[in-house]
């Protein structure tokens, strides 16, 4: 039998921090992690996000990267915002005035992007494990890192002119 051969399966699991620690922090034996992570999937309390299964043999080190390439403006030309004409600061400034200016009902003044970044959501998986003389230990170096691309942030009044910018979740581990 080839002892060389290593198959790797990866399963990527979304949940509170809390309940995760929880999880890790009472692991009595290998089986107890699972069974608790089973039950909060069940109490949709957790959410499996992805599989990523890798095929390689003893000292030889694999990647599995499946991502998505996430391209938004990050900079704009017309980006200065309007302001507020001096008579009205004045008006504001004295304490016997109250002056209200509502800013969000200024002209917008159309922006056109001058600079575009590209983010990389997905999952990227680096292994190099090197199997014992024993043929049942391994040595395993790993990063595992994921980019969650959460949902594009919206803002109101003057600054509603500007196109919505991408928010993004990182996670990563590296061990040995």
């Amino acid at each position: 039998m080839d002892w060389s051969a290593v198959n790797l399966e990866y399963r990527i699991y979304s949940l509170d921090r809390a309940a995760a620690l929880e999880i890790l922090a009472t692991m009595p034996d290998l089986q107890t992690p699972w069974k608790k992570l089973q039950g909060l999937l069940t109490e949709k309390k957790a959410r499996f996000e992805h599989l990523v299964s890798v095929q390689t043999k003893s000292e030889v080190r694999v990647m599995s990267r499946e991502v998505e390439e996430v391209i938004f403006a990050s900079q704009y030309e017309n980006a200065d915002l309007p302001t507020v004409p001096k008579d009205d600061l004045k008006a504001a400034s004295t304490a016997s005035a109250t002056v209200t200016r509502a800013i969000s009902d200024a002209e917008a003044v159309p922006l056109t992007p001058k600079e575009f970044t590209m983010n990389k959501a997905g999952v990227l998986v680096e292994v190099s494990p090197t199997v014992g003389s024993d043929g049942l230990s391994i040595d395993l170096d790993e990063d595992v890192s994921s980019v969650i691309y959460l949902v594009d942030l919206k803002v109101t009044g003057v600054r509603a002119r500007y196109p919505a910018q991408p928010l993004f979740e990182s996670r990563k581990i590296n061990t040995c």
